[in-house]
């Protein structure tokens, strides 16, 4: 299912799909809701991404971010950041192998381990091809920030006009949203 397609019948839904450098300032200040899910951590500019979207925000309306989170990832980090640097530079014909070579190295730790944090206990109820395709995922972008609760907060902070809550969701994630103040 295409993201957001089960909203595109309801007549007071609107769906844009942009680059958040690029918003069209016709648009700023008309959104109850502006949502961004698992991008902005890929993004070179975040903080230029998140002003243009704070600005499309409607009074009273929010901005609400899925990030990666670094607690939690800490140990793992070196190794998903090796990963990274080899499978975005390589063709994903030979991405592909190394993913589900390293699957095959991974599989009994995490079969085997008493993981901490319930994402990585969840992950011994997956398939071995939903962990390939997750470490597969993991290998591909250029740009991948994982960011502690302060660092939220310091990404947030310059959007004037707002009160943010920050909350550690499913998986290795932070949610935020960002409550613009009403009009007086």
């Amino acid at each position: 299912m295409r993201h957001g397609a089960n909203l595109q019948s309801n007549p007071r839904v609107r769906i844009e799909r942009c680059s958040a450098y690029g918003l069209d300032s016709a648009v700023q200040g008309t959104f109850d809701r502006v949502t961004c899910i698992g991008v902005l951590h890929h993004l070179a500019e975040p903080e230029r991404a998140l002003e243009r979207m704070w600005k499309c925000v409607a009074p009273g309306g929010d901005l609400v971010l899925l990030v990666l989170f670094k607690e939690g990832n800490r140990l793992l980090l070196p190794v998903i950041q090796s990963l990274r640097m080899l499978g975005s530079k390589l063709p994903i014909k030979m991405s592909r192998p190394i993913a589900q070579g390293v699957t095959i190295a991974a599989w009994p730790a995490i079969r085997l381990v008493p993981w901490r944090t319930d994402y990585y206990r969840k992950l011994k109820s997956l398939s071995f091809r939903n962990i390939e395709l997750i470490i597969f995922d993991q290998m591909l972008p250029r740009i991948s920030n994982y960011w502690t609760r302060s660092d939220m907060e310091r990404l947030l902070e310059p959007l004037e006009g707002g009160v943010s809550r920050i909350e550690f969701v499913r998986g290795p994630s932070w949610q935020a949203c960002r409550t613009k103040n009403s009009a007086s």
